[in-house]
């Protein structure tokens, strides 16, 4: 793995000099933990805000004490027990709140794929408990919290987040996922700032999982479309044959299923294992 002085270099290099980074990593700098655990309550929006308070005496306090090197166990707290916390949701409010928080951006994440951390968009628990681990060293090594990491992780690929413009670094071939996949599990991530867009409108659950579910199936369709005739008609059967829907299943078939509004939110920007995952062909644009 590169030293972590390394990847800080490169990124200080792309943003202009030592300087210039670290007046950039100033505007996400931890509170103190003294400061975070007297926030007033109103500051901390989440439907669990009174449990807190008669477990830990704030909920404040809570997210004070919770162990940086565990901060992927807050995010199961978070998806498990607050509304609209699930994803990268969670990472941006506790950088809200002065909580170092690293954020699994799809520029973020190469880096870790480049360094062998892992081969893929994170999918899942394991996935994110091998970034916390990269991350814990990476902290104890530079003695940076995990949002500067985060950031200065971002900041040292050539990679555009909004993907307007320009292509991911880790896209190339050398990687062990193909471009083709990669670039849509990149377009999934994205559709988190659609749903915290709607929800910052006032938009109702319902409302914003059946957007999100809308917007996934339609970048199903477009790389669907960029997908090999034999390679697509081969994930379609089998997409087909377990949800009855080539496109994948349906909100209805979702609710019959027992899965919340939260849910369909949250899964809808999150890369699912690809159906072909374990053939010998990995050159395709699946869900």
């Amino acid at each position: 793995m590169t030293p972590f002085a390394e990847v800080f270099a490169l990124a200080a290099t792309r943003k202009g000099g030592e300087a210039a980074l670290q007046r950039i990593l100033a505007t996400t700098a931890p509170r103190p933990l003294v400061e975070i655990a007297s926030m007033p309550d109103d500051r901390i929006n989440a439907q669990f805000l009174l449990d807190l308070k008669m477990e830990h005496g704030t909920a404040a306090r809570f997210f004070a004490n919770w162990a940086d090197a565990d901060y992927v166990g807050l995010l199961d707290v978070l998806k498990k027990r607050a509304s609209h916390l699930g994803g990268d949701a969670a990472g941006r409010f506790l950088r809200g709140i002065g909580k170092p928080a690293f954020i699994t951006s799809p520029d973020m994440v190469s880096a870790p794929i480049q360094e062998g951390v892992i081969d893929r968009a994170p999918t899942g628990k394991r996935d994110l408990a091998i970034i916390q681990a990269a991350f814990n060293n990476w902290s104890s090594k530079s003695g940076r919290d995990l949002t500067a990491i985060s950031r200065i992780l971002a900041m040292s690929v050539d990679f555009v987040g909004d993907g307007a413009s320009g292509s991911p670094l880790w896209s190339a071939a050398s990687l062990t996922r193909a471009p083709l996949r990669l670039e849509y599990e990149a377009q999934v991530m994205a559709l988190h700032d659609l749903a915290d867009a709607m929800h910052l409108d006032g938009s109702t659950p319902e409302a914003i999982a059946r957007a999100m579910h809308a917007a996934r199936r339609r970048l199903c369709q477009v790389f669907k479309d960029r997908t090999p005739e034999l390679q697509r008609k081969r994930i379609f059967e089998r997409t087909r044959a377990v949800y009855g829907d080539p496109f994948g299943p349906s909100v209805e078939f979702l609710r019959l299923q027992g899965k919340s509004w939260e849910h369909i939110i949250e899964s809808a920007s999150r890369p699912g294992r690809s159906p072909l995952e374990d053939s010998s062909s990995r050159d395709v644009g699946e869900t």
